[in-house]
């Protein structure tokens, strides 16, 4: 008699991508949230699209990867830095948060 056995696996793969929004001068540091959140469906969320197009997979979840990205069960994580001009680095993050 011939046994069989089923063997199943299941391997997780995620992209990561960084871009840059110049905000309005008007917009206050504490309202970027608001702001970002507000213009979701413009500019930024097809700068995000096509920079996911032109990454590729890395293997693993990327929770904890990245600074800032530790959701553990989230399908999709997207946060956001105020940055600001520092002489001793580029830029230091000077706020932030998920979106």
């Amino acid at each position: 008699m011939i046994r069989k056995v089923t063997i199943s696996e299941r391997t997780v793969y995620h992209k990561f991508v960084k871009i840059e929004v110049v905000v309005p001068d008007n917009i206050n540091d504490l309202d970027v949230s608001k702001w970002l959140s507000d213009s979701r469906n413009s500019e930024w969320s097809s700068q995000i699209q096509e920079a996911y197009d032109k990454t590729d997979f890395e293997y693993g979840s990327g929770v904890n990867d990245y600074i800032g990205m530790g959701e553990e069960g989230a399908s999709c994580e997207t946060r956001y830095d105020v940055l600001k001009d520092s002489r001793e680095v580029e830029f230091t993050q000077f706020l932030g948060g998920h979106l």
